[in-house]
């Protein structure tokens, strides 16, 4: 049995559950109720080590398989699921950026001259302010079309970069997404959407819950499994 190194993180409105997760970095965070002993958290970890240790070892391959984007030239990044090649031109002005279908590619302008640590922050800044104002504007129009359908309306709409997930839904009403969702093809984007709004009527997941969302996303176990799997590629 292997060691496990982790951490703990207590809640007052964890009632009774106590979960492992194992972060995106292969860090293992215990999420427990307020009065639970040391020593039964312990007791869980030991008895779920040989799980701990796999994921930690899968997130670690799929590091050395898809490292952190360098924001470099030649680069693939993706919108709705389609690859597109980074292309970056230095010039004077603002800082710019499109995408050119025909050519397939991602262009940034950026200033000319900038050392290479800022360079590369403005080519991220650029990127990164991109796909957070296309996110909003597809996320918004599809919030609107499947809340029609489904027959719930949301109380407001955040888009912002979740650490662990790609949506949520509070108790207010107000739905959150990760705006990385937009790298997905937009069937992917559309179930975790209905995943959301379905929260709306149904607030945990119970087979009630998954039977609302199947009505309007018939195959969201597919789905559901192809973001689990293609997670990675959406890294930055």
């Amino acid at each position: 049995m292997g060691i496990v190194a982790y951490s703990v993180k207590r809640g007052r409105r964890r009632k009774r559950t106590v979960s492992i997760q194992v972060t995106a970095d292969a860090k293992v965070v215990v999420l427990a109720p307020r009065f639970t002993s040391d020593g039964d958290i312990e007791t869980l970890v030991r008895k779920k080590s040989e799980w701990i240790i796999r994921k930690q070892a899968d997130l670690r391959r799929i590091e050395r398989l898809h490292p952190p984007k360098a924001y470099a030239g030649g680069e693939e990044f993706f919108f709705l699921g389609e690859g597109y090649s980074l292309d970056i031109r230095e010039g004077h002005g603002e800082r710019a950026f499109r995408i050119d279908p025909e050519t397939r590619k991602i262009i940034v302008r950026i200033s000319a001259g900038l050392p290479d640590g800022e360079r590369r922050e403005e080519i991220r800044a650029a990127v990164s302010a991109w796909y957070r104002a296309e996110a909003m504007a597809i996320l918004d129009l599809r919030v609107r079309l499947f809340s029609r359908q489904i027959g719930v309306l949301p109380k407001g709409i955040l888009v912002r970069e979740q650490v662990r997930r790609w949506g949520s839904c509070s108790g207010a009403g107000v739905l959150r997404f990760n705006w990385k969702l937009v790298m997905a093809p937009l069937r992917i984007l559309d179930y975790v959407v209905v995943h959301e709004i379905c929260h709306l009527k149904v607030r945990n997941h119970s087979k009630a819950f998954w039977e609302e969302v199947g009505r309007t996303v018939p195959d969201y176990k597919e789905r559901r499994a192809w973001l689990r799997g293609n997670a990675h590629l959406f890294r930055l």
